[in-house]
């Protein structure tokens, strides 16, 4: 083999090697996209305070598999939000109560809502965590997700409506499916959320 030839097929191969080593190395934090729908005001001219609760029966967020697949993974999630043309922010890194949280007030304010940070304000909204699990089987990565959402006046349950699902997307390499099928689902069970629908069976929303 010539010796350009030679200089060329390694360096080729390094490549190769390094981008093997980069999809195949220990994940200590898992990138989420959450992707909003278009911008509306739907919920403009209403304020409420937004409150999280998790009532998993089982905290843990993987499945025995889903640990072994995911080397060093520490339960931590680096979030992005995508907007509809494309621009992203990112949010940083959180434990999994806050990405949540921080993923359901963007969504109420990208509807036009204003979030009050007094909780003695009329109008409340609960979202309750049922089920948040990522299982590893068969080369696939597969996510439960379950929450509650309770529309709440002075403290009291007006409506509530509950959303679950599953999804599921084949390991290729590293860990980037497990990122994709988390942040595809996450989207899909945010965005399914009717809030201006809840309100308006309440008899809630602003005339």
């Amino acid at each position: 083999m010539q010796p350009l030839k030679q200089s060329v097929y390694m360096l080729a191969l390094g490549c190769l090697i390094g981008i093997w080593a980069w999809s195949c190395a220990p994940t200590h934090i898992l990138r989420v996209h959450y992707q909003l729908p278009s911008k509306s005001d739907s919920l403009e001219g209403i304020n409420a305070f937004v409150s999280f609760k998790d009532v998993r029966e089982n905290q843990a967020m993987l499945t025995d598999n889903a640990k072994k697949a995911l080397t060093d993974y520490s339960g931590n999630f680096t979030l992005v939000v995508a907007q509809e043309n494309g621009k992203e922010k990112l949010f940083g890194a959180y434990e999994l109560t806050t990405m949540l949280i921080t993923v359901f007030r963007q969504r109420l304010q990208h509807a036009g809502m204003q979030i009050s940070e007094n909780r003695d304000t009329e109008i409340g909204i609960e979202f309750i965590l049922k089920e948040f699990m990522l299982d590893f089987e068969s080369r696939n990565w597969i996510i439960s997700i379950s929450y509650q959402s309770n529309l709440l006046k002075n403290d009291n349950l007006i409506l509530s409506e509950t959303i679950s699902g599953k999804a599921e997307r084949y390991k290729v390499a590293g860990n980037r499916e497990a990122e994709k099928v988390i942040g595809e689902l996450l989207t899909d069970m945010i965005n399914r959320l009717d809030v201006q629908q809840l309100f308006r069976q309440a008899g809630l929303y602003p005339q």
